[in-house]
């Protein structure tokens, strides 16, 4: 990143994404929704960067049943973090979206949560889009992790 992205922090005064959606870059909505509210979520992150700096989003996936409970998820999410230090990144940014992920997260070094965003602030035109379909999560938690003290 050369410079602070300004026009992130125009996400911040929106009340209901449905037009950024609607501009969005994928075929398929329900990827445009995604793609927005975590791009909604990241707004304040970029706060905590100095820039100019070389930054890495990451997702961490799920981790099949089967295979839970054996720190997969952690050594996967170390591993990536010495390779992104490896190739000169300042920063690790993403967004936690759930608290299962949270907790996941919350075991890695330097970890800085930004915020908690509830999912029932995000509407689509009015509606709720993760209404029915989270269960039991209510907040995505968007988070930076400083390589140069990991």
């Amino acid at each position: 990143m050369k410079k602070y992205p300004k026009e992130k922090l125009e996400m911040l005064k929106v009340n209901d994404f449905g037009k950024l959606i609607d501009s969005g870059p994928f075929k398929f909505r329900t990827n445009n929704i995604i793609h927005v509210f975590l791009e909604a979520c990241e707004t304040k992150i970029y706060d905590q960067m100095t820039v100019p700096c070389i930054f890495y989003h990451t997702i961490l996936g799920g981790i099949h049943p089967k295979y839970f409970a054996q720190n997969l998820g952690h050594l996967l999410s170390i591993t990536i973090l010495k390779s992104l230090k490896k190739e000169g990144a300042k920063y690790c940014i993403g967004v936690a979206t759930s608290e299962a992920s949270l907790k996941l997260h919350l075991k890695l070094p330097n970890i800085n949560i930004i915020d908690k965003v509830p999912y029932e602030r995000f509407l689509d035109h009015g509606r709720k889009p993760f209404e029915n379909v989270l269960g039991e999560n209510k907040f995505a938690y968007p988070f930076i992790i400083d390589l140069d003290k990991y």
